[in-house]
């Protein structure tokens, strides 16, 4: 075979994934089959062989050699999805790329639990989520243990927005 077959399932049309999504329909050693998850129902998915839904089973994601993950919606997939990723790349050397993005990637740690039957799937990933470490600037100063004390600039103190008082001194 001359060409890797990627699969490629983004969760919405974020720039990483037309990025990706163009940069593999370029690619002549690459067969993709791409599909947009929250795309309206009639519109035609991209590829060179564009699917009309995502793989069912094993059998059927086992036609491809990759699969691409662009911030994809896990809970959208189906709930088949987390142990037919454990099996693509644990037991028949699947490639998997996932690619985190801001709208469904925190879904990742939500309930993964090992006892389930898809297990935690995340365990193939070389990530280790930590709590503290996806908190915005403004989260991590509020939850801060260090107290601070606010203090005008001379071009803060001349601004009537921070004039909450006529006194100065109150």
């Amino acid at each position: 075979r001359q060409q890797i077959r990627v699969l490629f399932v983004a969760g919405g049309p974020s720039p990483e994934a037309q990025f990706l999504r163009n940069a593999l329909m370029r690619d002549q050693h690459v067969e993709y089959a791409g599909w947009l998850q929250h795309a309206d129902p009639g519109y035609r998915q991209s590829g060179d062989r564009p699917i009309t839904r995502l793989p069912a089973n094993d059998e059927e994601l086992n036609h491809y050699d990759a699969l691409l993950l662009v911030d994809p919606d896990l809970r959208a997939m189906g709930p088949q999805w987390p142990e037919m990723i454990q099996k693509f790349v644990g037991q028949t050397g699947g490639g998997l790329i996932y690619v985190a993005g801001e709208l469904f990637s925190q879904q990742l740690f939500e309930g993964a639990d090992p006892r389930s039957p898809g297990g935690d799937w995340t365990r193939v990933l070389p990530v280790v989520r930590e709590p503290g470490l996806y908190q915005s600037e403004a989260q991590a100063r509020l939850s801060s243990r260090d107290t601070y004390a606010l203090e005008l600039t001379p071009e803060g103190r001349g601004d009537p927005i921070f004039e909450f008082n006529a006194d100065p001194l109150r």
